[in-house]
């Protein structure tokens, strides 16, 4: 299994990640496409096939930050960190979370805060320093 990463993929290809997601966290494509505009991204592909992403937008308040965060320029929201179900194993979900640490050499795991998509990755979640 050779796994590789990119920080630029095509949007509308990245759309079945919503799916993993509950209907009130999904984001439509305008809004995802909005979004990524101002996040650091990257998207993990197993065997060149697309697999997980991970995107989230620095605290720095130069974008609309979510509710209840602090301003803080060395944080970032971290908005998916997302295998999708069908190659979830162990892994790719070993990746998945220290990558979403990994998108700035800057921003600790301390200072990263993420909504959980689903019941299975709300364990991984939990068992990281948020």
């Amino acid at each position: 299994m050779a796994i590789t990463f990119r920080s630029h993929y095509s949007i509308p290809r990245t759309m079945a990640f919503e799916k993993e997601y509950h209907p009130n966290l999904r984001l439509s494509l305008p809004e995802k496409e909005h979004l990524l505009k101002h996040a650091l991204t990257i998207w993990m592909l197993e065997d060149g096939k697309l697999v997980g992403e991970t995107y989230g937008i620095p605290l720095d308040g130069k974008f609309e930050m979510p509710e209840g965060c602090p301003k803080d320029p060395e944080a970032i929201y971290c908005y998916s960190t997302t295998v999708l179900s069908k190659y979830k194993n162990e892994a790719t979900a070993a990746f998945s979370k220290p990558i979403s640490w990994a998108v700035s050499p800057t921003i600790s795991a301390e200072s990263t805060a993420t909504p959980a998509p689903a019941p299975a990755n709300a364990s991984i979640n939990r068992s990281a320093p948020n």
